[in-house]
């Protein structure tokens, strides 16, 4: 018998022999990871036991009665468990395929106290805006910064980042923005948590292994502990801190959970702030996956530079399938309708300049023209030329005020189209209009748009007009 597994980022399936699946999750579980324990070692009752008292404890602390029994809702479910089931995705994107492990528990035992302790990390992580929530934030952040001739990127990963550090470890350490009761709580609940994790697996029955590394990833609260206690035992003290940015020649840094990307303006300073980030990070193995001056890829983006402007343009992964929804599909027929119009809408939003969107565009028409998609689909491609970009591409506008006739209104309206599309030349026709000498740089020249008058201003007007700015640029 053949089983399907999910990829682990594009969306698409790897089919292995299901007598193969209980040695891949043997090797799995057999790290240093987990430890196989008896299943009698499990006491759902004591657990749903204490996990009431820390209901209780938060409700009081909070000040608020009614967050006891809310918390306490994941624990009504008949089936609900602190057992996970594992559940396996494929890493094809990698060089060496391997897989990685899921804990997936429906309905999860301590989701209520899971969801108050991501709420705990997230107010510690606010002030960190490099923290990206997906890839369209981290476009519009890096868009705005103008390029250097000496800028490089780097783009770091932190292994296993979901699977590190002990509970007392990332107990400590995701709650070290917190002070006194309020910490001790948080703590006492995320050791708890931590302490509670327990998996299966269908391929070994019978079989139950505790994790002792990592938050678990795939339950509730991983993420964002996971982020708060990276965060505040090596972001925190280096690049939080302005002063460290500018002594070591970062201009940019964001991260995405395990993805890291750095703009720096001198690599060797920049090199120096890493190792001591690795030093830092202890528990956490943080490595340099690439660095590159010109063009790099990023989530779901390549950014390159051009010029004075980093343009970033949507960049699917050589192993993503881009299989389209089949129209005979027995899905709803709003999802018919709009999913297609959301992935025309993502690609748009993730291309930072006219150029790419076209080429993110022409990339998606052709993948879905390989695998045969519906004409109404196809049409949607021949409407979005006409759109215009997003909000972050272009934020000003220059308004250019003429006299309108009918003879050159079609004309000049396709020539300032033209113009718009090339921002280097966009950027020169703003310097050349400007009175300010070192008007916008080609990362934030405006837009331009014809605003048709009534009439054309007399002959003497424009040379006054022409006369002042003489004047002007001879004093």
């Amino acid at each position: 018998a053949q089983v399907a597994i999910p990829t682990d980022k594009d969306g698409g399936y790897a089919v292995l022999e299901a007598a193969h699946l209980p040695s891949i999750c043997n090797g799995l579980l057999s790290s240093d990871v987990y430890e196989e324990i008896s299943p009698l070692e499990v006491r759902p009752d004591l657990s749903r036991r204490y996990a009431r008292r820390l209901a209780s404890k938060i409700a009081d602390f909070e000040g608020k009665p009614a967050f006891n029994g809310a918390i306490c809702k994941s624990m009504v479910p008949a089936g609900a468990t602190a057992v996970a089931r594992l559940q396996l995705t494929c890493k094809t994107h990698k060089p060496v395929v391997s897989f990685r492990a899921i804990h997936a528990s429906v309905p999860y035992l301590h989701a209520g106290l899971g969801c108050w302790l991501a709420q705990q990390c997230l107010l510690q992580t606010a002030c960190a805006s490099f923290l990206v929530r997906d890839c369209q934030d981290f476009v519009k952040q890096i868009s705005r910064i103008p390029a250097k001739l000496q800028h490089t990127f780097f783009k770091l990963d932190i292994e296993v980042f979901f699977l590190s550090g002990t509970a007392d470890e990332l107990a400590n350490d995701s709650t070290a923005d917190l002070e006194g009761q309020h910490r001790q709580l948080t703590q006492e609940v995320s050791n708890f948590i931590l302490d509670e994790q327990y998996v299966t697996s269908q391929w070994l029955p019978n079989r139950v292994f505790k994790c002792k590394l990592g938050t678990g990833m795939g339950l509730v609260h991983s993420g964002e502990m996971a982020d708060t206690a990276y965060f505040n035992r090596v972001e925190k003290k280096t690049v939080l801190l302005p002063s460290v940015r500018h002594e070591f020649g970062v201009d940019g840094y964001w991260r995405f959970k395990d993805d890291i990307f750095i703009l720096s303006s001198d690599a060797q300073k920049t090199t120096v702030l890493i190792w001591q980030m690795k030093a830092l990070g202890k528990y956490f193995r943080l490595k340099i996956e690439e660095w590159a001056r010109e063009s790099t890829r990023y989530l779901e983006v390549r950014v390159t530079k051009q010029h004075d402007i980093f343009v970033c343009q949507q960049e699917c992964k050589a192993t993503s399938l881009g299989i389209p929804l089949e129209a005979s599909s027995c899905h709803p027929r709003h999802v018919h309708l709009s999913w297609p119009k959301a992935a025309i809408g993502r690609t748009k939003v993730l291309s930072t300049t006219r150029a790419a969107r076209r080429l993110s565009l022409e990339v998606l028409e052709r993948r879905f023209l390989r695998h045969m998609a519906p004409t109404p689909v196809l049409d949607l491609f021949k409407q979005s030329e006409s759109t215009r970009l997003p909000k972050h591409a272009s934020e000003q506008t220059m308004w250019l005020s003429l006299g309108f006739h009918p003879v050159w209104d079609k004309a000049l309206s396709d020539v300032v189209k033209k113009l718009n599309n090339n921002v280097i030349q966009r950027s020169l026709w703003h310097r050349a209009f400007s009175e300010d000498a070192n008007a916008a740089t080609v990362c934030d020249a405006p837009c331009i748009r014809i605003s048709w008058c009534n009439m054309l201003p007399t002959s003497a007007a424009i040379i006054r007009q022409i006369e002042a700015k003489a004047c002007k640029q001879m004093i």
